[in-house]
């Protein structure tokens, strides 16, 4: 099934989260056609979770997540994604997963794209009870973490006009394909973008709308922070 396609390193969580779906379909007795035709995708795409070949968007693992527990009561989203165990648990045990998923839910303030230049190791924490808004995600993220509202169609279609963005200055270096918010050399403001690191050498900024142009990275550039989340729905990028 998976012939000329290259699976990804996975990491100890990666395998635990993939084990986990992997019991829940068994205990299930769905096959992974009847699981695909319930989400509207096609076969592969569960094989491919399974396998560790690639992973869902937070909004499929909800999905998700209502098809098996309909089956299995103890299967929630987060119980696949961070456990405990690996077996899927009772439903009390459910509960309490569902409970502590509330807890671990962290607010990360929003920020305009102006006070990106001034962010630094700190600022969140300084900024504490001050921000005027926040927004919360179950990722868990660095305590310098911050959100931004898209004030532009650059990005569209994956970060449209008006969602909002999560970046963490806790991954550090960007790794090519990664969406970023980086500040340009003398502007006064950041922008998102995604970053490419070509096989020449070139360190670029690719936009996804072809309206606006793509730039090259200079030595005086500042990647403020990865893009690990885009708000509504949630999606997980890194």
């Amino acid at each position: 099934m998976l012939s000329g396609m290259r699976v990804r390193q996975e990491t100890a969580r990666q395998r635990d989260r993939r084990e986990r779906l992997r019991r829940a379909v068994e205990r299930s007795g769905l096959t992974e056609t009847e699981v695909a035709r319930r989400l509207g995708l096609a076969r592969q795409n569960v094989g491919y979770w399974l396998t560790g070949a690639n992973w869902m968007r937070a909004a499929t693992l909800d999905r998700l997540a209502e098809v098996l527990g309909a089956k299995v009561p103890g299967v929630t989203a987060i119980w696949i994604e961070h456990g405990p165990g690996l077996d899927p648990p009772k439903a009390s045990r459910a509960a309490a997963t569902a409970a502590e998923s509330a807890r671990m839910r962290v607010e990360v303030p929003v920020i305009d794209w102006h006070t990106v230049t001034l962010w630094h190791p700190g600022s969140a924490r300084a900024l504490g009870r001050e921000a005027h808004e926040t927004v919360q995600t179950a990722r868990r993220m660095g305590e310098d973490a911050f959100a931004l509202r898209v004030m532009d169609d650059s990005m569209a279609p994956l970060v449209p006009l008006g969602a909002t963005v999560i970046a963490d200055p806790a991954l550090g270096a960007p790794d090519s394909g990664d969406y970023v918010v980086v500040t340009l050399a003398g502007d006064d403001r950041a922008i998102l973008r995604r970053y490419r690191h070509r096989r020449d050498g070139a360190k670029v900024l690719v936009p996804a709308n072809d309206a606006y142009p793509e730039i090259g990275v200079g030595d005086d550039d500042v990647f403020a922070g990865v893009v690990r989340v885009i708000q509504p729905p949630e999606v997980v990028l890194k």
